[in-house]
């Protein structure tokens, strides 16, 4: 590999004509790689962060990519697809499914806790919410909560604190 294009310096090259071909390749037996020929070089599509290259489940996705990008016509060349591999998972997230997990949750509990204080208020609202001490006990946990939530925000907004004493050097 030359070098290599995320999908926006891919788009750009586009656009600027500066792709004249295109292809999508079988790699590692079910996946798909998109290669691109220019003037200078063979760039392969990479992803925008950790710059690897990247891989497609199948070739139409690889497709879609080329298309989203600008490119309508390529060549796709299939000498390493294995047809008996079958599609290849899909990738996984670990660390966004627990932190969405979480988020679901707090939005159960927020959900729970207001329509406790619902059924305290009573239907005409008439109720003193108050006294009902397991509704109180909620909000003050929602309410400790959220203030821990508000310095940890605060902490990192206003990041390393400069009036640390810093070590001497001996």
């Amino acid at each position: 590999m030359d070098q290599a294009f995320d999908i926006d310096e891919a788009r750009i090259a586009a656009k600027v004509g500066g792709i004249t071909a295109a292809h999508v390749r079988a790699v590692d037996g079910n996946q798909w790689a998109v290669v691109f020929t220019t003037p200078v070089g063979t760039p392969e599509l990479v992803t925008t962060r950790q710059r690897e290259p990247r891989r497609f489940r199948d070739a139409a996705l690889a497709l879609k990519a080329l298309r989203d990008i600008g490119i309508l016509g390529a060549v796709v060349e299939m000498e390493k697809w294995n047809t008996a591999a079958g599609k290849p998972p899909a990738w996984t997230r670990p660390e966004q499914s627990k932190a969405m997990k979480v988020r679901h949750q707090r939005a159960a509990a927020d959900a729970e806790l207001e329509q406790r204080v619902k059924e305290t208020i009573g239907p005409n609202g008439s109720e003193d919410w108050t006294t009902n001490e397991r509704v109180v006990a909620a909000l003050t946990e929602k309410i400790k909560d959220i203030e821990v939530q508000k310095v940890i925000e605060d902490a990192i907004t206003a990041g390393p604190s400069s009036s640390r004493p810093r070590a001497r050097k001996s």
